[in-house]
């Protein structure tokens, strides 16, 4: 394992899963924008994911009364309103009665392509949100007043005003209006300045639809029969099972049969804002995996078992809880539970604390929905030149397919702020983007294919640099280039490299390490964050593998929850430096004629390693001999701290990744 002289290829964002999930909003942060884009909100796009089908001139509108209090927070909007129905404008009664709390929700069609202001007014108080497509997970406030106003007086606290957003015609966004009433005067309105600086100090029923009322009670249990072996990577879930059927719990006990894997999945619909813990329990193995939002792409595995637990016994295996995560009430996060049984005694059970720490056990029918397999659209892009910035910020960049050649397809200098999405990278001796000295530079829904490495970050010290949900086929390098993402002496909190799929098909690419930390240091409070990335392919040089920690020095680096199948020369190292991690990650390799060891630790060229963590992974990797080689710490370093949570030798092949992980185009 050798170090790598570093050039190309990075980008950041994540923190532990917790911030994943929790989208930290300012209402009155200005949304940066630029008119043919979508602009970011806190950095997350408003989307062209979400199309209209048709407005259908309503949208819902819920009541509950008997509720005291002057505040938006005093409305018990977990609870089932006293009243429900649809209304025709964004628009509550006026001087209606008191003590009441009122919720309007549903989808809003912008009629033309352009940025759009909001503004609320309310009586006592009222708050306005909006969402980066049609999922209530993604809403954020965007508009608020500080007390009571009087009947559509928009101007009386400067929150009451929304930042300018771009907005796309007939598509399909979330919006939701909370109204408190308390005493005396009561009134709830929206105005919007359309494009063209046309307003509507009451936005008529033709922009809107209602949102739909989301609980089913069910969830989608999927089998799959006389399919041998104890673990999870044994379930054959890219075939068809051999039967299916709605069921109305996370949780199955003592079914008495052997040699069958099982599936459960639907979505998951959390009562309240806050923080959620997880547990998982199961005979043989069982994994729980929890999404963003509604996406099945999106999902991450946040709790499993290391092998067979009896019924409902949660803390056999430290696994089998979660990290905390932030959800958003009423929103709709794709769940799914993955249960393999193999003799004996079977079950599985699924739990949850809510952020008032009550325990549901299991999670109650009331939380969940039906799975609806959805077709996912390839985006059109535009043929574009590449493109050069220097100074740039508060722009997104979207839509383009940009051939390089000889140069970076995106090249980023001193620039912040910006959002690159949904774009295509291909064909360049160079990078596919390249960043210096820059921060926030927000990465993803990205598709690069042959370019020499993807993305390349350098000589960043403030942070913010995220790559997400990307997809990379076929890198080419040559050394050093051949990354998937590197990071080159990049720091500040908030980077991170999560979710990514990226592909190397033996002679068609040479690569290096697929992700790479090159002299890059987080912190005890905001690590680099490594997380759930699948990474398939890799070689033939004999120092590439999957994903590179420490390489000439760095700190606090999480590689967590990454799959990784025959990555080359070896899976997961720690080439030195401090407090660098290796977590829950699964990596097995064929014997190849570079092939060395799934995991190894080192100090590398006087670069010393101390306090290496690598606990929780599931190990199975064949050297160019055929030995298993599954890990390996240099003399003179001490154990990693976990060391006994590994499994060495697990029951695993290269099904744990789906036949086909890349899906953009």
């Amino acid at each position: 394992m050798s170090m790598k002289n570093l050039k190309c290829s990075g980008y950041a964002f994540l923190v532990p899963l917790i911030s994943l999930f929790a989208v930290a909003t300012s209402c009155n942060k200005d949304f940066s924008l630029k008119p043919d884009n979508a602009t970011a909100l806190n950095g997350k796009m408003v989307t062209e994911a979400s199309f209209a089908a048709v407005a259908s001139g309503a949208i819902l509108h819920e009541q509950w009364d008997n509720v005291t209090g002057n505040d938006v927070s005093n409305i018990p909007v977990q609870t089932t309103p006293s009243s429900s129905g649809q209304v025709s404008t964004l628009e509550g009664a006026v001087n209606y009665g008191s003590n009441y709390g009122e919720r309007f929700k549903g989808y809003i069609y912008p009629p033309i392509d352009g940025s759009y202001t909001f503004w609320i007014a309310g009586d006592d108080a009222a708050e306005l949100w909006l969402s980066i497509d049609d999922n209530s997970a993604n809403k954020i406030k965007i508009a608020n007043t500080l007390s009571w106003t009087s009947y559509k007086e928009w101007t009386k606290f400067t929150s009451q005003k929304s930042p300018s957003i771009v907005l796309k015609a007939n598509h399909k966004y979330y919006i939701e209006v909370l109204h408190k009433q308390g005493g005396g005067d009561g009134s709830v309105s929206v105005k919007c300045a359309l494009p063209g600086n046309t307003t509507e100090t009451s936005i008529p029923g033709s922009r809107f639809s209602p949102a739909p009322v989301t609980i089913s009670g069910t969830v989608l249990r999927e089998e799959w029969d006389n399919i041998t072996g104890n673990d999870v990577a044994n379930i054959p879930a890219q075939t068809t099972p051999t039967s299916s059927k709605q069921i109305t719990t996370l949780e199955e006990q003592l079914i008495n049969g052997s040699n069958y894997g099982e599936r459960i999945r639907g979505y998951l619909n959390p009562p309240v804002n806050g923080n959620y813990t997880f547990w998982i329990a199961g005979d043989d193995a069982a994994e729980l995996w929890l999404s963003t939002d509604d996406d099945t792409r999106h999902k991450i595995k946040i709790a499993s078992t290391l092998s067979w637990t009896n019924f409902r016994e949660w803390t056999k295996f430290p696994s089998q809880k979660s990290a905390s995560v932030a959800l958003k009430a009423n929103g709709k996060y794709y769940i799914e539970v993955l249960h393999k049984q193999g003799g004996g005694g079977d079950n599985v059970s699924v739990q949850w604390m809510l952020p008032d720490n009550t325990m549901e056990t299991p999670i109650a029918v009331s939380r969940l929905s039906t799975y609806v397999a959805t077709a996912v659209t390839a985006p059109a892009y535009a043929t574009s030149n590449p493109i050069y910035l220097d100074g740039a910020h508060d722009i997104t960049i979207s839509g383009k397919a940009i051939s390089g050649g000889n140069v970076p397809a995106i090249t980023l200098i001193n620039c912040y702020n910006i959002h690159i999405t949904q774009n295509k990278f291909y064909n360049s001796t160079d990078v596919g983007i390249h960043m210096l000295n820059c921060k926030n530079i927000l990465v993803d829904y990205n598709y690069f294919t042959n370019v020499s490495s993807g993305v390349y970050a350098e000589q960043i010290s403030g942070g913010g640099i995220v790559v997400n949900y990307n997809q990379f086929l076929n890198m080419q390098g040559p050394l050093p280039r051949g990354q998937f993402v590197q990071f080159n002496n990049v720091s500040g909190p908030n980077n991170s490299v999560s979710y990514n799929r990226g592909e190397n098909i033996p002679r068609q690419s040479s690569t290096e390490d697929g992700i790479s930390m090159y002299k890059s240091n987080g912190s005890a409070a905001s690590p680099i964050i490594i997380n759930g990335n699948w990474i398939r392919g890799g070689g033939p040089s004999s120092s590439s593998g999957g994903i590179l920690l420490g390489d000439n020095g760095g700190s606090y680096l999480v590689a967590s929850n990454n799959i990784l199948v025959d990555p080359g020369e070896y899976g997961i190292g720690i080439a030195g430096g401090d407090h660098n991690s290796i977590i829950n990650n699964t990596i097995y390799g064929r014997s190849q004629y570079f092939t060395n060891v799934a995991i190894y630790v080192n100090s590398i060229y006087g670069y010393t390693c101390t306090n290496p963590t690598v606990s929780g992974n599931k190990l199975k990797y064949y050297s160019q001999t055929t030995w298993e080689n599954d890990t390996w710490v240099a003399p003179g370093i001490a154990t990693p701290f976990g060391w006994s949570t590994n499994i060495f030798g697990a029951n695993i092949n290269d099904s744990v990744l789906p036949a086909v992980i890349i899906t953009y185009n």
